[in-house]
């Protein structure tokens, strides 16, 4: 339980959705054997042999289910941890983190654009509580980087600079494509993950000067620890995750 919630939370980022406001979280899980890992090891170059990362310690698949078991027994009207399957690969699928009240909210706030990309109005309330089950609307909603990026907490202007740099698009000067500068924040990194070390969320961040949702993560982060200070790290998280009285989150 310890390690699966460490894994998701200050590993993954999903602590930002828990209490702060990061809307989603999302990430996926590698369910390779040893033998896969080894032939995909083999089958590189040498200069890719030199920059490969060596998963230890690597078992969320089997705490994933060991947690679906634990889950079914106390369900959270306000928070989703699910697993999304990915069709073209079997041996991968994704695990959705959400917080559906800061869901809903973002879709009211980004109500004309979540329209204008999907070509269809909505209601963002039934659609946020729709998500557990899927639906066509997001099928196009985190098939978008826009608007998943938005979803995720990067912010418009990273979300949207992403999609310019890397979109396959013949109309985009080269020009205007290599002024699109980018970096990810080192944040620390360690074998076991504590609320004391734990790193703000990855992303492409396209602000020359302090990006503002890299100072936002910096001042939560900072919140989260204060707000684990003294506390047993699974019973206050168990807590805030399935209690109807906790408290509103930061941000």
């Amino acid at each position: 339980m310890e390690k699966f919630l460490k894994d998701v939370m200050l590993g993954e980022s999903g602590i930002y959705t828990l209490f702060g406001s990061k809307p989603m979280t999302r990430f996926p899980v590698f369910c390779y054997s040893e033998e896969d890992y080894q032939q995909a090891y083999n089958e590189m170059s040498e200069e890719d042999k030199k920059n490969a990362i060596t998963l230890t310690n690597y078992d969320l698949p089997q705490n994933w289910e060991k947690w679906q078991m634990f889950q079914a027994k106390f369900p959270s009207g306000r928070y989703l941890l699910i697993k999304q399957l990915i069709p073209d690969y079997p041996k991968e699928f994704v695990l959705c983190f959400a917080d559906l009240v800061k869901v809903a909210l973002c879709l009211e706030r980004h109500y004309s654009l979540f329209q204008r990309i999907t070509h269809q109005a909505f209601d963002p309330l039934k659609e946020t509580l729709s998500f557990k089950d899927g639906s066509p609307f997001w099928d196009l909603v985190l098939s978008n980087s826009v608007l998943a990026g938005i979803l995720y907490g990067y912010g418009e202007r990273n979300a949207f600079c992403f999609f310019w740099k890397h979109a396959t698009n013949d109309t985009l000067s080269p020009c205007f494509l290599d002024g699109l500068k980018f970096h990810f924040y080192n944040h620390p990194s360690s074998i076991s993950h504590t609320i004391a070390n734990f790193g703000l969320p990855i992303f492409a961040s396209f602000s020359e000067l302090q990006d503002p949702m890299i100072e936002l993560y910096k001042k939560e982060r900072t919140e989260i620890q204060q707000l684990y200070k003294d506390k047993d790290f699974v019973e206050f998280t168990l807590q805030k995750l399935f209690s109807s009285t906790s408290e509103a989150p930061i941000g």
